[in-house]
């Protein structure tokens, strides 16, 4: 929870570098959270509705926290991850071409550049 909460608190920091265990943790926090949001509020609409409803709908508070709360923070964590591979964080851009973004995901698995680079100093 605290690679979670630290995206959180560096919102807008685009600057710097992150280590794949923070980029990690935290996709893996967000994929659980957001799990929870889009199955359990959308169960809990059905049942206090009684039986009304759509399943597995998106509901207004995971659309929040999906969408609005979450696009900044991951940006950010992705531009920091690319700098410790020695990437620019614009690079992230390729996840819009549905095979390049692969390039992007094979760069946030790769391990971190050991020393100092033009992004920040080495994090290992």
């Amino acid at each position: 929870m605290e690679y979670f909460i630290r995206a959180y608190k560096n919102y807008f920091d685009f600057k710097g570098r992150a280590t794949r265990k923070e980029f990690w943790m935290f996709n893996f926090m967000y994929f659980m959270i957001s799990l929870i949001l889009v199955i359990g509020f959308p169960l809990i609409d059905y049942f206090v509705g009684g039986g009304k409803g759509y399943i597995f709908a998106f509901g207004w508070i995971s659309e929040i926290f999906l969408f609005l709360v979450s696009i900044i923070p991951i940006c950010s964590l992705t531009a920091r991850r690319l700098h410790d591979v020695g990437k620019s964080g614009w690079w992230q851009l390729l996840y819009l071409v549905p095979i390049a973004g692969f390039v992007v995901l094979y760069w946030t698995i790769k391990k971190g550049n050991p020393s100092d680079n033009k992004f920040g100093k080495s994090l290992y």
